[in-house]
């Protein structure tokens, strides 16, 4: 069970989440989630325990919800999308697309979240997909 929402003495580190009951893509998100909060961004969202979530980007054909989101500077927003082994391999080519372009349209910046076993076959499936913008690959 997680447990969120600690009191941590660092007053950098607004919540501690203990997570043994979420699988690898939530343990990936909510470790990149916290980096970004403590690197100085803004309004991070996630799509995991201790956190708001991410807005749905509106697609033409589909529509996403990315991993996590945060702010750098008033309107620059980073999209980061967490890789997925399990996540079907049209979906997740459509989620990188949507997401590519929502950041390039925005002036905003494009990451992945990806174990390292698996960082290789991640850039090949989005130079596949033709999303060539990733700004940052998170290697965890």
């Amino acid at each position: 069970m997680a447990n969120i929402g600690k009191k941590h003495p660092n007053k950098h580190v607004t919540h501690v989440v203990e997570l043994p009951d979420i699988d690898e893509v939530g343990r990936m998100t909510v470790l990149i989630a916290q980096t970004l909060r403590v690197s100085g961004f803004k309004d991070v969202k996630a799509a995991a325990p201790g956190f708001r979530l991410p807005r749905t980007i509106q697609g033409m054909n589909e529509d996403h919800r990315p991993s996590i989101t945060a702010r750098t500077t008033p309107g620059k927003y980073v999209l980061v999308d967490v890789y997925d082994t399990k996540m079907d391999a049209a979906i997740r080519a459509s989620r990188w697309q949507l997401f590519s372009s929502a950041a390039e349209q925005s002036g905003g910046q494009f990451h992945l979240v990806v174990a390292v076993a698996d960082v290789k076959k991640a850039k090949k499936l989005a130079n596949n997909a033709g999303v060539h913008n990733i700004v940052k690959v998170w290697e965890v």
